[in-house]
């Protein structure tokens, strides 16, 4: 038998689920069935992956801005 703990915890992985795939916090609202948003939002918490992600793609993507300006002034 699972524990309501169990199911808590499954319920949270689903919700944050949805909300990385779809970006939608309304959605998931719907998928979990919650009546008001506020109940949602602790679903659709920002864990520290993400953080690190976003920063790392960031990084990535001014670095190969800068690559392509620098090729640029040496073709000239």
């Amino acid at each position: 038998m699972i524990a309501d703990e169990e199911i808590h915890d499954l319920r949270h992985t689903r919700g944050i689920r949805i909300v990385r795939a779809t970006g939608s916090r309304a959605a998931a609202k719907e998928a979990l069935k919650h009546q008001r948003i506020e109940t949602t939002l602790p679903y659709a918490h920002v864990l520290d992956d993400d953080v690190r992600n976003a920063l790392e793609a960031s990084e990535l993507a001014a670095g190969n801005a800068q690559s392509k300006s620098n090729e640029g002034r040496a073709r000239r």
